[in-house]
């Protein structure tokens, strides 16, 4: 996965500042139904 630059604090600060005035801080959600159950034990789980 490519990752870009790394931000210091400061500016982290007026990114997530600038985001709440602008209101696109929220709290997430499911964006679609998945089927779980529960691994069973020596199950090889594959993502």
């Amino acid at each position: 996965m490519a990752q870009g630059p790394m931000l210091e604090h400061p500016q982290l600060d007026a990114m997530f500042g600038r985001a709440e005035r602008e209101g696109r801080v929220g709290i997430a959600r499911k964006s679609r139904e998945v089927d779980v159950r529960p691994a069973v034990p020596g199950e090889i789980v594959k993502p």
